[in-house]
């Protein structure tokens, strides 16, 4: 009897749980073993590394690399800690476990969701590319980094200091930290809902207007050591481009969830009026729309999956409000999780490049075959 209790003790840690999750998500999106050890797609990283102001690149704009010159944050850590490719991946997994935690921590703390639907959320989430990006990237592409530390920076955001810190460190990652800030920024209004004018001017947005501030400050400075971060590549065409690949796009974003709030909202029986007064509520509507409106800004680049995921907020937004007014039951949670079981893990880039990730038993057996 005693083990039995131990058990259950053992069994309802959160952390315990949350470290089941990542290894369930890790199995089944494994990263691509060939590309993990391939030193040309790390190489760059490494230079910058030896040389913060080295412009990489700088006769080729349209360039991957040549957008990496003011990403500083990966080339600190290989400077200082020593890191070798393996030990760059294993700190990816490492902000995956915190990308989970910081989830954890706010669906289960702020919306008070039963754990068990938590569980279920998240095993679907992660079988998503937004929930397994930083295991399937194997291409030393650390987005994982920049919205966990952002993510974070919302958790610990009655704490300015820190959460100052924490997103100038996305910037130093990627500037499209400012699409998930900005994305959380609006997340918090409707988590609080609008009660008055002193709302839009909380904490989190002092903090992120000035590590902003900060990162422009950076910048400059950079700029007059010479070092540019290129533009080539970004172009309003490009949207026309991609005009085939956005509802593709938008669907691999949310995937299964997607699905079923086609088939909820057709076939919902609660109180609409309540719902489209909260959601509708002037004018935390508007910055929503322009969110969402901004959300295009993805297919003015080449990589469109990856930038898609820095729209984290907008998940986080849908799964409020379906927790608030208990759109979903527990039985709808097992079938999002379904639906992301069967549905394949993408990342497109381009209208029509494709990478699917596999699970790792799979490509153990594909290297003997």
């Amino acid at each position: 009897m005693l083990l039995d209790n131990s058990r259950i003790k053992l069994l309802s840690n959160d952390y315990l749980r949350l470290l089941l999750v990542v290894a369930v998500v890790l199995f089944f999106n494994g990263p691509n073993f060939k590309q993990l050890f391939i030193w040309d797609t790390w190489q760059v990283q490494f230079d910058k590394s030896e040389n913060l102001f080295l412009n990489i690149d700088s006769d080729n704009p349209s360039s991957h690399n040549s957008k990496l010159n003011t990403r500083i944050l990966v080339p600190l850590l290989i400077r200082y800690f020593n890191l070798n490719m393996i030990g760059l991946y294993l700190l990816q997994v490492i902000a995956v476990y915190f990308f989970y935690l910081a989830l954890f921590r706010l669906l289960e703390k702020e919306f008070n969701m039963k754990k068990s639907n938590v569980n279920l959320f998240i095993l679907a989430l992660g079988f998503s590319y937004l929930g397994s990006m930083g295991f399937t990237e194997s291409r030393a592409i650390f987005d994982i980094f920049s919205i966990t530390l952002v993510f974070w920076a919302f958790i610990f955001r009655r704490l300015i200091p820190l959460s100052i810190v924490l997103m100038f460190l996305a910037f130093l990652n990627d500037e499209r930290s400012i699409l998930t800030i900005s994305g959380f920024y609006i997340f918090e209004l409707f988590l609080n809902k609008f009660s008055s004018w002193k709302q839009y001017f909380s904490r989190f947005f002092l903090s992120s207007f000035l590590s902003l501030l900060a990162y422009l400050i950076y910048r400059i400075f950079m700029q007059q050591k010479g070092v540019i971060t290129h533009m080539g590549g970004v172009h309003i065409k490009m949207l026309l481009y991609h005009l085939n690949a956005m509802p593709f796009v938008y669907f691999n974003f949310l995937e299964g969830l997607s699905l079923m709030l086609v088939f909820k909202m057709m076939s919902y029986n609660g109180d609409l009026k309540k719902l489209s007064n909260y959601i509708f509520n002037y004018p935390n509507i508007f910055l929503l729309l322009a969110y969402l409106v901004s959300s295009l800004s993805v297919f003015l680049v080449y990589d469109l999956g990856r930038s898609m995921n820095y729209y984290l907020p907008l998940v986080l937004i849908i799964l409020f409000f379906i927790n608030k007014y208990q759109l979903f039951q527990k039985k709808d949670f097992q079938i999002l999780l379904f639906f992301n079981l069967i549905i394949p893990t993408y990342n497109m880039e381009g209208p029509y490049q494709i990478f699917k990730s596999f699970p790792i038993i799979f490509q153990f057996i594909k290297s003997y075959i």
